[in-house]
């Protein structure tokens, strides 16, 4: 009989490490196996997986993006069938800032005004497209790369598009107005959220300071902050992915507006052991989810005692 893993998790980053035991101990306490594959283990898994002696009834893949031998375990598992987070397949579009822009903009998700420059524009002042309607200061970001990589902060003119482009070579770029947030009587209405399946979870986040805090529930009815959990949602459904990040601020004119569209890898380092990492309770829901998640992946295997999602977006059919 074959070792079956009703997760497996794979990473690589040291400070996932937090994230990812805690994870793993979750999964043992709801009565789930689970399987960690790191590259000290890679090639022993990748035995296992192919000559049939290690099945996963699920994956969570955190690695995939620096570790090519992951990757190619996950995308293995996915000819299988093996549900994952995330679908490499989704990635290259949802990772796609420029992609992402226009098709949360035809959803009605209220994004910055953005100028969309080409791999082959912006290399002489005379082909930087006028930016009277992004304003002064604006941003400038490259279509794919995350966690402010490549980002240009306070970019003022065509001379500095000129410049991002001899660093952005072969990329899209997005020439984006800067949002000013509002300053609500907590703080700066800016905002981070998470998506996990359908699980939503919403953070106060401090862009220049990166700190976090979780939205209060009177926080969240007083100031009129549901639309950050609607907004989320179309995101999902746009991007189709099962977990990631996005960033929302509220404007000082009133809208809520996308920032930073789709983190497909967010930051799991949590507050308890760096100061701007995610608050400790809201990690802890988001394993909770990811591990409701793995159950529902698995839940015809015999282990239908065990408990469901918690959200009550989410249903069980045995009930109704």
């Amino acid at each position: 009989m074959p070792e079956i893993a009703d997760l497996g998790i794979g990473w690589e980053w040291e400070y996932d490490a937090d994230f990812v035991f805690t994870l793993d101990k979750y999964c043992q306490q709801a009565g789930l196996s689970s399987y960690l594959v790191h590259p000290h283990n890679l090639s022993e898994t990748w035995e296992k997986v192919q000559d049939g002696s290690l099945c996963f009834g699920s994956f969570l893949d955190r690695a995939s993006d620096n570790v090519e031998g992951i990757g190619t375990l996950v995308w293995y598992l996915k000819a299988k069938g093996t549900p994952l987070i995330n679908d490499p397949a989704l990635l290259p579009r949802a990772n796609d800032k420029s992609t992402m822009h226009l098709e949360l903009l035809a959803k009605g998700v209220d994004v910055p005004y953005t100028i969309i420059v080409g791999p082959q524009e912006g290399n002489h002042i005379h082909d930087v497209p006028e930016l009277q309607h992004v304003g002064a200061p604006f941003i400038i970001k490259p279509a794919n790369g995350g966690g402010g990589r490549g980002v240009i902060l306070g970019a003022q003119d065509k001379v500095d598009v000129v410049k991002a482009r001899k660093i952005l070579l072969g990329d899209k770029m997005l020439l984006q107005e800067e949002i000013q947030p509002a300053q609500l009587p907590v703080g700066m209405a800016w905002f981070r959220t998470f998506m996990v399946d359908e699980n939503i979870h919403v953070c106060w986040w401090n862009k220049d300071t990166h700190v976090y805090r979780p939205v209060l529930p009177v926080e969240e009815a007083e100031f009129g902050l549901e639309r950050l959990r609607s907004i989320t949602r179309k995101i999902g459904e746009v991007c189709d992915l099962t977990l990631f990040s996005t960033e929302i601020a509220q404007s000082t004119d009133g809208r809520f507006v996308a920032i930073d569209y789709v983190n497909d890898q967010p930051d799991f380092r949590p507050r308890s052991r760096t100061p701007d990492g995610v608050p400790d309770s809201v990690l802890d829901s988001i394993v909770t989810d990811i591990v409701h998640w793995a159950r529902w992946c698995v839940r015809d295997d015999g282990k239908k005692d065990l408990p469901l999602a918690s959200s009550e977006e989410r249903k069980d059919p045995e009930n109704g």
